[in-house]
């Protein structure tokens, strides 16, 4: 084992990006309940008891679960991005079960990171690093990374979707249109890794072996889903292209976490299609190649989740 330390990766931080996506395409309870157990483990013993932040990146904890502090210009720093994954993963944790737990855990730490990592006067944008003491002061140079950005600005849209508080929604414009302004290459291309606090690009490469599209294409998917269910509230058209598939094979559609929104029609290669359960957001297909579904998404009744 190259790494054997307690880190965001192998807690909260593939939680959230992995595994509550796998389970939503899968229903496999086990997985779903794996998720549940490495969150609660980094409530239990990743938590900084002084100051509320998660640790596991920059700073990590020993097999043995030694904390280990990282330093900038001689300060000890947490990492915004890390607490805007932890968060992200507790309130989707929520989505998927309704647990008390998570959803307080959830608001608190989103409400935190916000309050000392967002930069609100200088346009929106979310910076990499900040002091973990009082009064949590901005660290290093004043940058803005673009996964970070990305997680700021899904962090809004959940935080509104759980508590309907309209504020929150504001925080989502500012954030969204400071990376419609500064983060995408508007002559080239895709988008910057790092720009400064006013948008001034910093680092330019737009691939290298920790950047890749996945995180933009996440961003103008997800945010188009839940703008379009929870804050326009229309139905919303997936369309998915399966390579090959088997008679009366189930495939689930969702790509949210919400369970009151529903299949409201399907059509398999421009024709209607009766074979799908609504409620479970599943279909049956039929046996061919490059099949071309396209899935109509209702808007969901529920104002605060209770579990699927």
């Amino acid at each position: 084992m190259r790494d054997p330390s307690k880190s965001k990766h192998s807690h909260y931080g593939y939680t959230s990006s992995l595994l509550i996506n796998l389970s939503m395409f899968t229903r496999d309870p086990e997985i779903l309940s794996f998720a549940e157990e490495l969150v609660e483990i980094s409530m239990e013993r990743m938590t900084d008891r002084d100051y509320g932040w998660l640790f596991g990146f920059p700073a990590a904890e020993s097999r043995d679960w030694t904390y280990i502090p990282a330093f900038v210009d001689g300060k000890e720093i947490i990492s915004a991005g890390a607490q805007l994954t932890a968060a992200l993963s507790f309130l989707r944790l929520y989505e998927l079960t309704g647990k008390e737990m998570y959803r307080e855990r959830g608001v608190a730490l989103g409400e935190q990171v916000r309050r000392f990592a967002w930069d609100s006067d200088l346009g929106g944008g979310w910076h990499d690093l900040i002091e973990r003491a009082s009064p949590h002061s901005f660290v290093g140079p004043r940058n803005v990374s673009w996964w970070i950005q990305c997680y700021g600005d899904f962090l809004q849209l959940h935080l509104y979707i759980i508590t309907r508080n309209r504020q929150y929604l504001d925080y989502f414009q500012k954030t969204a249109a400071f990376w419609n302004e500064h983060f995408i290459d508007r002559k080239y291309g895709g988008v910057f890794q790092t720009v400064s606090h006013d948008g001034s690009p910093v680092e330019m490469n737009k691939a290298l072996p920790w950047k890749a599209a996945y995180h933009e294409m996440e961003h103008g998917l997800l945010n188009y889903i839940y703008l379009r269910l929870y804050v326009e509230k229309q139905p919303l058209k997936l369309y998915l292209r399966l390579r090959e598939t088997k008679a009366n094979t189930k495939h689930f559609v969702s790509l949210i976490e919400d369970s009151s929104v529903q299949v409201e029609s399907v059509k398999i290669n421009g024709k209607p299609w009766a074979a799908f359960n609504a409620r479970e957001r599943s279909v049956l297909l039929p046996e061919g190649k490059n099949l071309k579904l396209e899935v109509t998404l209702a808007p969901g009744s529920r104002d605060i989740p209770s579990g699927r």
